[in-house]
């Protein structure tokens, strides 16, 4: 619990300030589970001196930029613990923890600047070399999306896939289940099936969806297993409050050792304020 000083201190920030601070990608810094957030919490810091006075005297050392904020300590506890992890996002033996920050401004939305962003928002490790992964073998015109299994036109829309007789009535297959699904009305775009649903078809099909990812682009099992069992994993503090989201590869990636160590940890977060 929040001292009275601290609260007071919170207290004398802006609205704009106290709401960042309050955003559950920011808890996330705070409490050590993220080494930092950027651009998710949708604002700019208007006082960088009062977030840095504040974060200082509830004991966090933070490098605080109008898009950043970074826990010092976190940082250099990912870089000690994955120094691996940490040269593929960008830092350099003997550099400061805020080379990663300062690098990430330079780079912005560069497709090079993927592990990194992974690395200082707190990915696992076995996400952000997925994810890597399948940036890869999307640049050699692999499709990295199993739910386009589904689209009838699929051969169209994928030229580099080797769409053999068989290959095409499996995919004619999926894609007549897809049709049958029920619809519903929604305020933009045509009428679609809900997420769930498609969410429920594709985990009906992932083992088709690897063959034909094998069939199609002669992938191995492990990368074509890696593309079929795509999947979203929500890390969520104490509050049900996701403190950041991000993607899976292969059938069990979901359930990778670092994977299941950040939710344990996350669900301790509670609110500062």
């Amino acid at each position: 619990m929040a001292s009275e000083s601290e609260i007071s201190a919170f207290e004398r920030l802006s609205a704009n300030d106290r709401d960042i601070l309050s955003q559950p990608e920011v808890r996330g810094v705070l409490s050590g589970v993220k080494p930092a957030a950027f651009e998710d919490w949708h604002g700019t810091i208007q006082d960088l001196q009062g977030i840095r006075d504040f974060l200082a005297s509830v004991g966090i050392d933070a490098l605080v930029t109008p898009h950043i904020i970074m826990n010092r300590e976190t940082v250099a506890r990912r870089i000690a613990d994955e120094p691996e992890l940490a040269r593929l996002a960008g830092w350099k033996d003997g550099e400061s923890v805020d080379s990663l920050a300062e690098q990430f401004e330079r780079l912005g939305a560069a497709s090079e600047n993927d592990v990194l962003r992974g690395f200082l928002v707190g990915f696992p490790a076995s996400a952000i070399l997925g994810f890597q992964r399948k940036e890869t073998l999307g640049r050699r015109g692999v499709q990295t999306n199993p739910s386009e299994f589904f689209n009838p036109k699929f051969a169209d829309r994928n030229p580099s896939a080797a769409v053999d007789d068989v290959s095409r009535m499996r995919l004619a297959a999926l894609a007549a289940e897809y049709a049958s699904l029920p619809r519903l009305r929604w305020q933009s775009g045509p009428d679609r099936p809900t997420a769930e649903a498609v969410d429920a078809l594709l985990d009906r099909h992932r083992e088709d969806i690897s063959e034909l990812y094998q069939r199609l682009w002669s992938l191995s099992e492990t990368d074509a297993d890696a593309l079929a069992w795509k999947k979203s994993v929500a890390v969520k503090d104490a509050n049900g409050e996701n403190l950041c989201e991000f993607s899976t590869f292969g059938k069990d990636g979901d359930q990778a050792p670092d994977v299941l160590a950040l939710q344990e940890k996350a669900r301790s977060v509670r609110s500062h304020f």
